[in-house]
């Protein structure tokens, strides 16, 4: 438990320029690219578990607006928008594994 709680320590010292309501759509996001099959924006206003579909929306642009995330299309289909994390995401995710890394060697 130790551990754990000095990781959440050191994660809130992490600048996230969002609402922190937006982190857990932000993982799915990016848990969804890992495994090379990135969430379409209706199927991210389908997560119910994580919010209403009109809250989903305002989270979407508030990553959006906070250069989270972008909306890339695939191929030449151009209706349907895929979502990807940008390089300010990574550097997030980056700083957040680098936390826990640091917690687990306490």
């Amino acid at each position: 438990m130790k551990r754990y709680l000095n990781f959440l320590g050191l994660a809130s010292l992490i600048k996230f320029n969002c609402d922190p309501s937006c982190i857990k759509l932000l993982e799915a996001i990016a848990m969804a690219e890992s495994s090379e099959n990135p969430l379409k924006v209706m199927q991210a206003m389908a997560l119910d578990s994580i919010a209403s579909p009109a809250t989903m929306h305002r989270r979407l642009d508030a990553l959006r607006n906070a250069g989270y995330i972008d909306h890339v299309f695939k191929g030449k289909n151009r209706r349907t928008k895929y979502l990807v994390t940008t390089e300010r995401a990574k550097t997030y995710f980056k700083a957040l594994e680098q936390c826990l890394v640091h917690s687990l060697g306490d």
